[in-house]
């Protein structure tokens, strides 16, 4: 059984009913789905590495009923709405597992940084409110901040392999280490 065969086997009926749920079409369904597998036979050995293949599988699957949707001038936001809905429904423990991976990540940043991020990404504060209560400038309180954000992205990205979506929203996550001290 080659690749294609294999993923046919994992993905076709979840595939189809992702699209199905989107254009509300049998037909359509089945054409934009044959649409698909022939895009992943012909790209397939574009993967590096197989843990990819599922959130590439619903990549290629999205552009797919997008495309549909500009070629048969159905005038709505198609692209948002299939992200919204994707995201909706996003695993809720995968998304408990990296929220709590990120505390613990955010808990090992220095003092500094850790104290930027949860005033100001986790409680909400504003920035001019993070900056009075850490008697620091504006521009100081937005540095502060930023490296923060930029040491924490770091730490994750060396932690887990990430997917996000076309609006830059995670969308899955895999730890690189299962002896990761975070995940």
């Amino acid at each position: 059984m080659n690749q294609t065969e294999i993923i046919w086997e994992e993905y076709h009926d979840k595939l189809f009913y992702f699209i199905k749920s989107r254009v509300n079409d049998d037909f359509v369904s089945k054409d934009i789905l044959s649409e698909v597998f022939i895009k992943i036979h012909t790209k397939l050995y574009t993967v590096k590495e197989s843990s990819k293949i599922k959130s590439w599988v619903y990549q290629i699957t999205r552009n797919t009923i997008i495309d549909y949707y500009r070629h048969s001038k159905n005038e709505f936001k198609f692209k948002e709405y299939i992200d919204k809905e994707y995201e909706e429904k996003t695993d809720d423990k995968m998304k408990q597992k990296l929220s709590s991976c990120m505390s613990l990540i955010i808990e090992d940043l220095p003092l500094k940084y850790k104290k930027a991020l949860k005033l100001s990404d986790i409680e909400g504060k504003s920035q001019k409110e993070f900056a009075s209560l850490e008697n620091i400038s504006l521009s100081g309180a937005k540095s502060r901040l930023q490296r923060g954000r930029k040491i924490l992205k770091k730490m994750v990205h060396e932690c887990c392999e990430i997917n996000v979506n076309d609006s830059n929203r995670i969308i899955d996550y895999i730890p690189k280490d299962k002896d990761c001290k975070y995940c």
